[in-house]
């Protein structure tokens, strides 16, 4: 026996590479305060590093062999999580020590929120600090989820139950999978976020958001979506589609190089 308590949350950690960013993002986890945990490490076509914390009792592996993309490794490790909540951060990215003890603090607080995000601090490649990242905040972040995705994926933890009655992540989603996720949970739960930056969300040329394409499957079901959670709400239905479209053209936009991503707003280019 280890000693240890049962853990309460897994924090799910999909990587494609075995690097420093890694290193220091698996750190930050391990290094939580106040919290029992279990870290699922998803490799995802890549081998183990030279770490000490592979010998962690609190660390698990699932390894894919041959790389299989984000949302396969997130499915299947969700799949495996048996704690009640479950937390996300990605490789590039770090946990402050007392972020999880603070969004789980909240979360028993408030039965009825089935997902929980938090301001983020963003960091260039080499961990100086850039500015915060902007996201929203409030105990009901609902309505801004109609205009955009102000969720940080690195900061959410989520009710495991919640996640899998909203039908957990949709495999046919290749990008804006998280966006997806969050307005169905929406659609029947309340979705708040701490205004403490308890992440630090790294900014670098190589982030899979700034290649997203502004057409295909992912725009119409973040389209049928966000109608959807509109009229869950209450709200003008006329009105999301027409904030819907504008997004959509920002997405052309920052596709075609002429706007930066939101989250990059105002940083280096």
């Amino acid at each position: 026996m280890s000693g240890r308590p049962p853990a309460e949350v897994t924090v799910v950690l999909p990587t494609i590479r075995t690097d420093a960013w890694f290193a220091a993002a698996v750190a930050s986890v391990l290094a939580q305060q106040d919290v029992a945990l279990r870290l699922l490490l998803v490799l995802d076509g890549v081998a183990r590093s030279a770490e000490a914390w592979w010998d962690d009792p609190r660390v698990e592996v699932l390894a894919h062999p041959v790389r299989r993309g984000l949302v396969h490794g997130l499915r299947a490790a969700f799949a495996q999580v048996t704690t009640p909540y479950v937390a996300r951060l990605d490789a590039d990215d770090l946990a402050e020590p007392t972020r999880l003890a603070r969004q789980l603090g909240y979360l028993a607080a408030h039965p009825d929120v089935g997902l929980l995000g938090c301001e983020a601090l963003r960091i260039d490649a080499d961990g100086a600090e850039v500015g915060p990242f902007g996201a929203a905040t409030g105990d009901d972040i609902r309505p801004a989820l109609l205009r955009s995705n102000p969720v940080v994926h690195s900061a959410v933890v989520l009710r495991t139950a919640a996640y899998h009655r909203a039908g957990g992540f949709d495999p046919r989603m290749g990008q804006m999978e998280d966006y997806d996720l969050w307005l169905r949970i929406a659609q029947h739960e309340r979705v708040a976020a701490l205004p403490e930056p308890l992440v630090r969300y790294r900014l670098h040329g190589g982030q899979v958001s700034r290649g997203a394409k502004p057409w295909g499957h992912h725009i119409r079901t973040i389209r049928r979506q966000r109608l959807a959670l509109a009229r869950s709400l209450g709200a003008p239905v006329v009105r999301t589609a027409l904030t819907g479209t504008a997004w959509e053209a920002a997405q052309a936009l920052r596709y075609a190089g002429l706007r930066r991503p939101g989250y990059d707003a105002g940083s280096p280019r």
